[in-house]
């Protein structure tokens, strides 16, 4: 917590010397908690706009996720990769992520909507870039539907402002 707090301060030196002390200590840590720590430390990352550093971060939470078959730390993981490629200016790759994020999530009901509207978002993105405006806005479209079945959902009191106000990473 230390360190997210020292991040969203501006201090990343600060954040990272706390986060590799967390590290040092993995060998106590159990695999989940070290899956939740990497998840941590790149949200956090991603969220302060350092991208290339988050990049290495995502992709080892990425495989011990997998490895140990938490399927949804995994899908946490690959639409994170999918966001940070497409900040790097890496959007074949970005692409790529969101295809494995496609066939990770299929026959998955439970996949959060946060993610599903993140996908639409980064799939616009990429349509639109690629120069193919009317799939773009029809991916926005999506989005923006995934985006109010996923409010419907909510709690109408301060949770559900809270959970949307978590989506304010994903911009259109």
């Amino acid at each position: 917590i230390e360190a997210q707090l020292r991040l969203a301060r501006g201090d990343l030196e600060g954040a990272r010397s706390r986060f590799l002390d967390a590290r040092r200590q993995q060998a106590r840590l159990t695999t989940n908690e070290t899956i939740i720590l990497l998840d941590d430390w790149s949200r956090g990352l991603v969220a302060a706009g350092h991208a290339s550093e988050a990049l290495p971060i995502v992709e080892e939470g990425f495989r011990i996720s997998d490895r140990v078959h938490n399927d949804r730390m995994t899908l946490r993981f690959v639409i994170r990769h999918a966001r940070v490629l497409f900040a790097l200016g890496r959007y074949r790759e970005a692409s790529e992520a969101l295809a494995r994020f496609d066939c990770l999530s299929r026959g998955r009901p439970g996949t959060p909507a946060e993610m599903r509207v993140e996908h639409q978002v980064l799939e616009a993105r990429l349509l639109a870039l690629a120069g193919d405006g009317v799939r773009a806005r029809e991916a926005l479209a999506r989005c923006l539907d995934a985006l109010r079945r996923h409010a419907r959902r909510l709690d109408a009191g301060p949770l559900g402002y809270l959970a949307l106000g978590a989506l304010d990473g994903v911009r259109f």
